[in-house]
């Protein structure tokens, strides 16, 4: 295990094209995940009809670790289906079921709506309109980063991630019990499970570090980032690549 963030080299095996990554990840584990490769017909027919009630289409769709999938639509509100484990699609009052067709809108507060979304194994983030941060489903370790352990089946009508003072988030990645997010000034924050956060130690953090961010490197930002179930990799600004966490199958690189 490694808690802190290592330099990578990724020249040592050559990259598999996305689509093989996509297939791989699409036909992993039991048949009602729902990856492209398992939509039903059914499924399918009924998107397009509750597309075509609210006369709208999907701008980008992101599917979870396991088993939930979210579309956002081209009125920037959300859809999904899936697993509800822990509440994670954001819609439903009962928690531990799963849906064969899209649920929604998830209700964002007041007069929001969405520009991005990450999924994790059990919880979702979004990015809103006034660039404030709200995650919701399990929240063991501190995943969604609001400072307790509570569990939400929607996103908090007002609530919001505190990033820091006057920080918003340009960049976010979900793992299976930890979330990161690259800052306005491509710092990163990652909060959740203390093994695979960077901060080098193994002290859970259940909000994120008011002032503190993942040490890169003296002088060294991030443009972008991954998560995996415990470990994360980063892309820096001088086109390196470091990566912290769980080590132990090599996944560090």
């Amino acid at each position: 295990m490694s808690s802190s963030p290592h330099s990578v080299n990724p020249l040592g095996r050559a990259p598999r094209r996305p689509s093989s990554t996509r297939r791989a990840q699409f036909n992993a584990g039991p048949r009602k995940h729902l990856g492209i490769a398992h939509v039903s017909l059914v499924v399918l027919a009924s998107f397009a009809s509750r597309v075509a009630a609210i006369d709208t289409t999907v701008k980008s769709i992101v599917v979870g670790a396991t088993d939930h999938t979210c579309a956002l639509m081209d009125d920037s509100s959300l859809m999904c289906w899936g697993s509800n484990g822990s509440g994670k699609l954001g819609v439903l009052k009962l928690p531990n079921t799963y849906v064969t067709s899209p649920v929604g809108p998830v209700n964002l507060g007041s007069g929001r709506t969405a520009k991005a979304l990450s999924l994790g194994n059990s919880h979702t983030c979004a990015f809103l309109d006034d660039d404030t941060l709200k995650c919701w489903g399990w929240n063991n370790n501190g995943r969604l980063g609001y400072g307790d352990t509570t569990d939400r089946t929607a996103p908090d009508a007002t609530a919001v991630v505190d990033l820091g003072s006057g920080r918003t988030a340009k960049a976010l990645s979900l793992g299976e019990s930890h979330t990161c997010a690259i800052l306005d000034d491509d710092t990163i924050k990652c909060w959740g499970g203390g093994n695979y956060i960077g901060y080098g130690d193994t002290t859970q953090r259940e909000a994120p570090d008011a002032t503190a961010v993942v040490n890169l490197g003296s002088g060294r930002t991030a443009k972008a980032l991954s998560l995996g179930n415990g470990h994360t990799c980063a892309i820096l600004d001088d086109d390196t690549l470091k990566c912290w966490g769980y080590g132990g199958q090599g996944q560090l690189g």
